[in-house]
């Protein structure tokens, strides 16, 4: 009887809050052409949300992220001519999910995001920060309100003309809900008191 109990709430631990999926929206520029994926595994690329190829025009995305697992944003950029950017801000619509900052809210820093030239789920180095919204030669860009994010790119040369693909990544990280661990500890706890009654 205790086992059917315990595995009940186990079952019950695993449903709670999976009603509804966590959005993610993306804000972002990209010079020049970009690909944006999301994945559970950061050695794959993800199911793919948008595309573009014009740096002056801010991209809008939304897409529902996996419950229960870690989740990457992963974003392709090539640069076709002059210096590379990459800039954007990401939201979570609920507190299922934080970013690595602990919050709901993400923008391209040196900090959270990582990159590297050759493909996602190989060694990753600091994305390398180049200024903030409204540095030169972007300069100011509309989509972002007062926030200000951090053009990102990595530099092969310091020529400014750095023809290459960057791979981009950040983190998701689910967050457990507190009803689901108190199940769970639960259904441990009955499953332990069932084995003790066993051995008595």
């Amino acid at each position: 009887m205790m086992k059917k109990i315990a595995l009940s709430l186990l079952l019950a631990a695993g449903f709670a809050g999976s009603a509804s999926a966590t959005t993610l929206g993306i804000t972002t520029n990209v010079d020049n052409v970009f690909s944006i994926y999301v994945s559970t595994s950061d050695s794959a690329l993800g199911n793919f949300v948008g595309s573009g190829t014009d740096w002056t025009h801010t991209y809008n995305f939304n897409t529902a992220l996996t419950a229960g697992t870690t989740n990457y944003i992963h974003l392709v950029a090539t640069n076709q001519g002059g210096p590379g950017g990459f800039l954007g801000a990401f939201t979570l619509d609920d507190s299922a999910f934080v970013f690595d900052n602990g919050t709901q809210n993400l923008l391209t820093n040196t900090t959270d995001w990582k990159q590297n030239t050759s493909g996602f789920g190989n060694a990753y180095s600091a994305a390398a920060g180049e200024g903030n919204l409204g540095t030169s030669p972007w300069f100011t860009v509309s989509g972002y309100g007062s926030s200000s994010p951090t053009w990102l790119w990595n530099y092969v040369s310091n020529s400014g003309n750095d023809f290459n693909t960057v791979y981009f990544t950040a983190t998701v990280n689910s967050v457990p809900e507190p009803t689901s661990l108190a199940l769970l500890g639960l259904g441990l706890f009955g499953l332990a008191a069932g084995r003790k009654r066993k051995q008595k």
